[in-house]
């Protein structure tokens, strides 16, 4: 698994490609958590190009993004999660994390909110 992360507009993109395995899980944790995790960072997570083969590294991964959105849930939004991780993330804590069909729609929540905590 790789993630290329860049910024727009003051919000952190994460896209994330290739297969998931159980050795990717703890590094990957890891860096988010110390890229942003305690900060005010607005992410969004983009899966659309990662996929998963067996079920060796769904559940830490699952996890790490589960403790990565704990920090501060109203930061983190999901974008383009295929419907198998979709079916992953409703049968883990993930439940009930906002999934966005784009990235453009993604960040636009996070436009709205900033400007709904503005209010």
């Amino acid at each position: 698994m790789q993630a290329k992360v860049l910024e727009k507009n003051g919000i952190v993109i994460v896209n994330l490609e290739g297969f998931i395995d159980v050795e990717t899980a703890g590094p990957f944790k890891e860096a988010c958590l110390k890229s942003f995790g305690s900060k005010d960072s607005k992410v969004v997570f983009n899966l659309e190009g990662l996929n998963f083969v067996g079920s060796n590294g769904i559940l830490p991964f699952v996890e790490s993004l589960h403790d990565i959105y704990d920090q501060n849930p109203e930061k983190i939004n999901f974008c383009k999660v295929s419907s198998e991780f979709q079916k992953v993330f409703k049968a883990s804590p993930l439940r009930d994390v906002e999934i966005f069909t784009d990235e453009k729609g993604a960040m636009a929540a996070h436009v709205n909110k900033q400007g709904q905590s503005a209010s």
